[in-house]
């Protein structure tokens, strides 16, 4: 069946210059105070109810329609990056060092287009759509700040999410049910050793060597204690130690990153990590602090609710163009949502070479591609027509 959402040219315009309009204005994760309002004012144009709520950052809006009903939230994220945006787009970053190099502002435009087709159309539907313009995505904040402020209830039917991917050909959907990104946690080291004279190794305990060691032994942690079937990576990203070439240092400290799909294989490292570090310290004659900092579980995707978006994606683009993601290590803090309400989170591709539109997220060259932004909010659209219609 052929859908019946179609935005018009003038909302597509709209969303155009709400993109742009954001795009040059990015802010990073908690900071979003301009973007906020900026949300804020575009739905009392439209006439969007907005809930005060969520503090200084974040947007919770809802629409009525037309009688009583289920009611289906819809995510997006807001926050921008710390990267210094390298494109000669004449609607570029304004911000120095911070730029939207992962889309978020395509997601927002999408779901204030959606928003205004929902509010135009509230006497054709029944329920509640509730709009949830999420911040801190980035650290994994935002998802646990927006529950804190009273975002969802936990009685909501179902709350859908998506994101732009330029691994996926423009107007291909991505979609996958069960673990779809990856759980995070930051994880912090210290080792504390001796410090000494250089040139005399013997009377000290060497914080950078026993550091070294730790690096290259977690390897083991995932490679000869996780099952094979099980994917997960541990990454040290940062490892500081000594202020002089010849000083033994007595202080090392190292951040990772833990990223699993099973909750149980996470629960397992919570337990592998540590042992394998404060054994390997101990070898060397050194101590270590080692704490696990919890971030966001993996994206969970409700099978039912995955089949019954791809029911109604098919009514906005072929069959064949839904295809099944991969899993991604990347983490979403959408995975928060799951735990309280059926949810389904989706990419939307958006790569065409001719565009050069081709880098990955978080490059300095990456972009969207605008063509593609009202075909994403017509398939948020569907998916939540599919929910509300079941009165």
């Amino acid at each position: 069946m052929q859908s019946s959402v179609k935005l018009n040219d003038s909302l597509i315009e709209k969303q155009r210059t709400w993109y742009r309009s954001f795009h040059k204005h990015p802010e990073l994760s908690m900071k979003e105070f301009k973007t906020t309002q900026k949300i804020k004012e575009i739905l009392r144009e439209i006439d969007i109810e907005i809930i005060h709520s969520t503090g200084e950052v974040g947007v919770l809006a809802i629409i009525e329609g037309n009688e009583p009903g289920p009611e289906v939230v819809l995510r997006a994220d807001i926050d921008a990056l710390p990267i210094q945006e390298q494109s000669n787009l004449p609607f570029r970053s304004e911000v120095n060092g911070v730029s939207h190099m992962c889309g978020h502002d395509f997601h927002t435009s999408v779901l204030l287009a959606a928003a205004a087709y929902f509010k135009e159309t509230s006497a054709k539907w029944n329920g509640r759509v509730k709009l949830l313009f999420q911040p801190g995505e980035e650290t994994t904040q935002g998802a646990k700040y927006m529950m804190e402020q009273g975002a969802l209830s936990g009685k909501e039917k179902a709350i859908f999410g998506l994101h732009n991917a330029p691994q996926l050909p423009a107007g291909t959907i991505g979609v996958r049910k069960g673990p779809f990104f990856a759980s995070a946690d930051t994880l912090h080291i210290k080792i504390f050793g001796k410090k000494g004279h250089a040139a005399l190794p013997h009377l000290t305990t060497d914080a950078t060597v026993a550091a070294s060691a730790v690096v290259m032994g977690l390897q083991t942690a995932v490679s000869r204690n996780v099952n094979p079937f099980q994917p997960a990576v541990i990454t040290i990203g940062s490892l500081h130690s000594g202020q002089g070439h010849n000083v033994i240092s007595d202080l090392a400290e190292l951040w990772g990153t833990i990223r699993t799909f099973s909750e149980q294989t996470r629960q397992e490292l919570y337990q592998i990590v540590p042992r394998i570090i404060h054994q390997i310290a101990e070898g060397y004659g050194a101590k270590a602090e080692v704490n696990i900092l919890p971030q966001t579980p993996a994206v969970n995707n409700d099978p039912d609710l995955v089949d019954q978006f791809k029911q109604a994606a098919t009514r906005v683009v072929p069959e064949e163009k839904i295809v099944e993601a991969e899993q991604i290590m990347a983490a979403e803090d959408f995975a928060i949502y799951q735990e309280y309400v059926p949810g389904c989170y989706f990419l939307v591709g958006t790569r065409d070479e001719g565009k050069g539109i081709t880098e990955a997220w978080h490059d300095p060259h990456f972009k969207v591609n605008e063509s593609v932004m009202p075909l994403a909010s017509a398939l948020i659209i569907e998916a939540t027509l599919e929910q509300l219609k079941s009165v």
